[in-house]
């Protein structure tokens, strides 16, 4: 499990570990474009890895851990509030 900020190293475990059977994020990010094309947002930059936008995306990694039964809630967009659709 990983909220917030903790959502983000989470979901990369889950993602490299074949140990990983659940997992459950609370306000995590949408996505590292959203970051890229908001004027403004409220993420720090620890969590921004250099580059990333080049290999792959959140989303990719969302969708490598639905055989892993990931449940996201309340999903947060560039701004650190939920996302509301």
């Amino acid at each position: 499990m990983g909220k917030g900020w903790g959502a983000l190293p989470a979901t990369f475990a889950a993602v490299l570990s074949d140990h990983v059977t659940q997992v459950t994020l609370k306000n995590a990010l949408t996505s590292y474009s959203d970051i890229a094309q908001s004027r403004n947002y409220d993420w720090p930059l620890a969590t921004l890895i250099p580059d990333v936008l080049a290999s792959f995306d959140l989303p990719d990694c969302y969708r490598a851990l639905e055989a892993k039964h990931v449940r996201q809630i309340e999903p947060y967009g560039p701004d650190a509030q939920p996302v509301t659709n």
